[in-house]
Parts: structure tokens; sequence; C-alpha cells
């Protein structure tokens, strides 16, 4: 049953990897982008207390506070580094078997 839930998993994580790399398209692309991001770990905001911007790492499985982070004074950057991160994310999801931690022995 594991295997069969791994399976699902890469596959949804291939899809979503498929969705981030077009640069073009249509409306429907975009809302499922929008709502892509919002279950990715990764997100940044703006404080308005301070001016910076914060990059998070959100915790899905519980209501906790996401994690700052880093922060800077450039939201472009910030875009690009939690765009980064949460392609590594999904890369990761889509080839679990790329980084299994040492599940083989060697001889």
């Amino acid at each position: 049953m594991s295997d069969g839930l791994n399976e699902i998993r890469m596959k949804k994580a291939r899809e979503l990897m498929q969705l981030l790399d077009k640069k073009e398209g249509s409306q429907e692309d975009e809302e499922k982008y929008e709502e892509l991001k919002a279950m990715m770990p990764w997100s940044f905001r703006v404080n308005i207390e301070n001016g910076f911007t914060e990059v998070l790492h959100n915790h899905h499985d519980d209501d906790d506070e996401p994690n700052v982070v880093c922060i800077t004074v450039d939201p472009a950057f910030a875009d690009m580094i939690t765009e980064m991160l949460n392609r590594a994310w999904l890369f990761q999801q889509a080839n679990p078997e790329q980084f299994s931690q040492g599940d083989e022995k060697d001889e």
C-alpha cells in the first residue's frame, strides 16, 4: 500500500513541476498555479512593522506560525528564493529514490 501511495505522490509532484515550468497559460492554469503556491512549504511576506520581506518555511501539519528563515529588503529576491526552494522540494517529492537515506548497504 505504501508503494501505491508513493507512486501517487510522485505523479502529482511531476504534474506540479510541469505546471511551474509553463511560462504562458490559460486562466485555469493561473488558478492552478495560485493554488499550487498556497500548498508549497516555502513562501514570503512583507512585514508591515519593519518593512522587511521575510522568507518563510510553512508547516502544513499544524497551526503553528511559519518559521522565518531569512529577511531581505527586495521582494523580487524573496520571490526568486522561494520559487527555487519550492522547485527543489517538488523535485525531491517526484524523485524520492534519488534521496533515499541509505536503504541499501554497500558490500
